[in-house]
């Protein structure tokens, strides 16, 4: 079976974060925010309209991944912010990507060694996603520091402070 290396598709609605789970009453764990069902269930979806295939013999494959959350701009918000720099976070914008996608593009969201995050208003709101199975032909591991060669210069003395 043949896998595209890159997705792009665009998720419509409003994105919704995946927040903190809370305990019932009855002892069993789920998701705060009650929206979060239907939202991860949209980018399921619109990833299989995209032609997303999920292949099983690649669990080991490194996984890049990009969206743009866009958000309704309220009328209270005054024209000099430009970016939504208020609630929901993008990291929990992007894990609800992460966990909606896996077993659809990929087998586990711990695939996903590149995750990049951006908030915009634009109308409509919608969340636009770009996926790619990153290339591992040429790449190097990264170099490792050694402990014994810091950045920093060291103090002369324990009373002298390393920067000035």
């Amino acid at each position: 079976m043949t896998v595209a290396s890159t997705y792009f598709f665009t998720v419509l609605g409003t994105p919704v974060a995946q927040g903190s789970m809370k305990r019932t009453r009855h002892g069993g764990m789920t998701h705060s925010n009650l929206k979060l069902k239907w939202w991860r269930q949209d980018v399921g979806w619109a990833a299989n309209a995209a032609g997303a295939v999920l292949d099983e013999a690649s669990n080991h494959t490194p996984v890049r991944l990009e969206a743009d959350f866009f958000f309704e701009r309220p009328k209270s918000v005054p024209a000099s912010r430009t970016f939504p720099t208020v609630p929901p976070d993008c990291d929990k914008l992007l894990r609800a990507i992460g966990d909606a996608l896996s077993g659809v593009l990929w087998v586990d969201d711990a695939q996903l060694v590149e995750v990049t995050g951006r908030k915009f208003y634009g109308s409509p709101a919608r969340c636009e996603i770009r996926v790619r199975f990153a290339a591992t032909e040429g790449v190097r591991e990264c170099p490792r520091t050694s402990l014994a060669t810091p950045s920093l210069p060291l103090p002369a003395s324990p009373q002298e402070p390393a920067i000035r």
